[in-house]
């Protein structure tokens, strides 16, 4: 019980083949709740099929995605009371108000939800001023939130949105990535968001997923809270005898030429001394260290890498 409190998300060995091609291969992954997680990958690489297959919108050939402990496979009613989720664009009657909206579904959920959780979910996405409007004389970020309002409804384990901030100004981005975050910490709901903005990822999420061709290719932690001692960054000497450290650091990970420079992706900071130690040690002068802990180099870094 614990693991499915701690995880209400876990995709295990998914697969999926569409035209007779292998797109999702044996994928596996879990989140974790009061957690926000950025789902990365290049256009084609799978992100919205798995998705779809996590809130049963298609169906997996392999595999099994369990929400709560419950799976979509075999317990699919009680796995879906479980999601809240954004696939595409908010589903909103724009000639109803915002309240009518969150009652009309209220009526629809299979679970009883009260009329002081209708109240709960408008103050939560900060819509008291505007929830009794109809809903067409919102703007982009207002209906974003109102999707989310209706999302979590039903109390939710794991919310999923599918590029939630497409079309919103950087005022509704901000004020999106502020509720979001709150939501998490204060609700304990697991987040996992899929986005080509990894900017906006690197502000937002604790921990981001990446993939590519079907596959999940490594998961890294993105806030500094959760790297902590070992903070993941990429690391850029300026040396004496830069084909001997070249060879030299290639033995702590992949090493690239940066102009004049080396710079050895995915180490921590904490394994860094050591590395000065080895270039000292074989004789290479060392005029420069710097860090970059930009999640779009190490993304890139990843994405450019054949997938086997």
């Amino acid at each position: 019980m614990g693991d499915q409190l701690s995880r209400p998300l876990v995709v295990e060995n998914v697969s999926k083949s569409l035209g007779g091609k292998k797109i999702i291969k044996n994928m596996s992954f879990s989140v974790e709740a009061g957690k926000i997680y950025g789902f990365l990958g290049p256009n084609g690489s799978g992100k919205t099929t798995t998705i779809r297959m996590i809130v049963s919108l298609i169906s997996m050939d392999e595999g099994d995605v369990k929400i709560g402990g419950h799976s979509i496979r075999t317990e699919r009613e009680q796995a879906l009371s479980k999601i809240g989720a954004i696939v595409e664009n908010p589903d909103l009657y724009e000639y109803m108000s915002g309240r009518k909206n969150l009652m009309h579904f209220a009526r629809m959920s299979k679970q009883k939800i009260s009329p002081e959780r209708i109240q709960e979910v408008i103050n939560m996405v900060e819509l008291d001023h505007a929830i009794d409007k109809k809903v067409k004389t919102y703007s982009l970020g207002m209906k974003q939130r109102l999707g989310i309002a209706l999302s979590i409804l039903h109390e939710p384990s794991i919310l999923i949105l599918d590029e939630p901030t497409n079309g919103l100004d950087p005022k509704g981005i901000r004020e999106l990535r502020s509720y979001l975050k709150d939501l998490a910490r204060n609700a304990g709901v697991a987040i996992l968001v899929s986005s080509h903005l990894l900017s906006e990822i690197e502000l937002m999420c604790d921990r981001a997923i990446v993939i590519k061709a079907g596959q999940v290719i490594n998961e890294l932690a993105v806030s500094e809270q959760e790297q902590g001692d070992q903070q993941e960054v990429a690391a850029v000497f300026e040396v004496t005898q830069p084909k001997k450290a070249e060879e030299i650091l290639a033995q702590y990970g992949t090493v690239r030429k940066d102009e004049k420079n080396l710079v050895l992706e995915a180490t921590t900071i904490e394994q860094v001394p050591s590395i000065v130690m080895a270039l000292v040690k074989n004789e290479i002068g060392i005029y420069h260290v710097s860090y970059k802990k930009s999640l779009e180099d190490t993304y890139h870094s990843l994405t450019e890498k054949e997938v086997m």
